[in-house]
This record gives C-alpha cells, sequence and structure tokens, in this order.
C-alpha cells in the first residue's frame, strides 16, 4: 500500500475542500454548459498557486530562448537553470 506524506495529505485535503465548496454546488450548469468554467478555474489557479507556476515557466521559457537566440548552446542553457532533468518542473509538478 502507498504511504502518502504530510504534505501530500495535506495538498489532497485542500483540493478536496475546494471542490466542496467551488465546483460540486454548480456541477449541473456546467455540465450543461450553462456556467461557464473561467471563473472557477481561474480561481483554483491562484488558490493552488498554479498561476504563479505558470508565470515562472513561461519567463524561463523566454529567457532560455533568448539565449539561445544569442547564441549560448541549448544544452548549457538547460545546465544554468532552464528546464533540464533535475529543474523540479517534471510532469508530476505540472499536474
Amino acid at each position: 500500500m502507498i504511504e502518502w506524506s504530510d504534505e501530500q495529505v495535506m495538498i489532497r485535503d485542500a483540493i478536496r475542500q475546494f471542490v466542496e465548496k467551488e465546483i460540486k454546488p454548480h456541477v449541473e450548469e456546467l455540465e450543461h454548459g450553462d456556467l461557464p468554467p473561467y471563473a472557477i478555474l481561474k480561481k483554483l489557479f491562484s488558490t493552488f498557486g498554479m498561476d504563479a507556476m505558470a508565470k515562472a515557466n513561461f519567463e524561463r521559457t523566454i529567457a532560455r530562448e533568448k539565449a539561445i537566440s544569442a547564441g549560448a548552446e541549448p544544452e548549457s542553457v538547460a545546465r544554468a537553470g532552464g528546464r533540464g532533468r533535475n529543474s523540479g518542473d517534471g510532469g508530476g509538478m505540472t499536474l
């Protein structure tokens, strides 16, 4: 059986609370298209910091592309803090 860390349990519980409070009351309207999901998604992103992570990722991508355009080697850009193998922004963290 998989044991969840304290951090994972806190995240799970926070997401469950968000769903109970923000999504469940609007399920019918969301499913039938009467309520656009954009306000709820925006609140989800800001509540869990996904907006800040996306902005930081976008800024790193722009900086990497500018460095490559200026003549830097793509591998050296990745090692200097771009999207390298150990940069912490893998698929799991993207979720």
